[in-house]
């Protein structure tokens, strides 16, 4: 038995498949959650402000371990999966799902003491500074002479 060979069946077959290749976006659908932070320090605290719009401040989970600020969260998808399959899409860069992202603290802290709000896409950290890193003023007294 011989088989016969279509060449016009492999052109449309690669055809189909080049098609299929430029539906594709080009670049990667789900970029790294880039974050714009503040941090800074005072004699008394350090201060850590992040620009972390659209997230449900109960989502955010804020550890310190070693002097390190670790924060990680969950962004909600603005479709579902099936109000996304509707469109073909040619950019798409709002993040979703979950991240996390860590600061060293340029000083000691007294965990216990921190307070963190959200407002306006904002996420604000206030740590106090450990006891043993405030700066403690020494009085100097005249000596009396002898």
């Amino acid at each position: 038995m011989t088989a016969r060979w279509d060449p016009v069946a492999e052109m449309r077959s690669l055809r189909q498949a080049m098609n299929r290749l430029l539906d594709e976006p080009v670049m990667p659908t789900r970029p790294a959650l880039p974050v714009a932070y503040e941090l800074g320090e005072s004699a008394d605290e350090v201060r850590f402000s992040a620009a972390i719009p659209g997230i449900d401040p109960s989502t955010l989970e804020l550890t310190v371990q070693r002097g390190v600020l670790s924060v990680h969260g969950q962004l909600s998808a603005t479709m579902t999966p099936e109000e996304r399959a509707r469109y073909r899409w040619y950019h798409r860069g709002l993040p979703e799902g979950q991240f996390s992202f860590s600061v060293a603290l340029p000083a000691e802290v007294d965990t216990g003491a921190a307070q963190a709000s959200y407002e306006n896409g904002i996420l604000t950290v206030r740590l106090p500074k450990a006891s043993a890193v405030k700066p403690t003023t020494i009085p100097v007294k005249a000596a009396t002479a002898r």
